[in-house]
C-alpha cells in the first residue's frame, strides 16, 4: 500500500515542475510512482 505522503510529495513535485515550466524532472523509482505516472500520461498530463 503506498504511503499517502509519498503520493502527495510526487504530486506536489510534478505541480511545482509544471509551474516552473521544466521540460524534464525525476521522481523516485517505485511501483506506485510508476503507476501514477502512467495514469497521468494516459490521461494526457504529459
Amino acid at each position: 500500500m503506498p504511503s499517502v505522503t509519498n503520493i502527495a510529495n510526487m504530486c506536489s513535485h510534478l505541480q511545482n515542475a509544471s509551474k516552473a515550466r521544466l521540460g524534464i524532472t525525476s521522481i523516485k523509482n517505485c511501483k506506485y510512482n510508476l503507476q501514477l505516472a502512467l495514469a497521468l500520461h494516459r490521461s494526457g498530463f504529459f
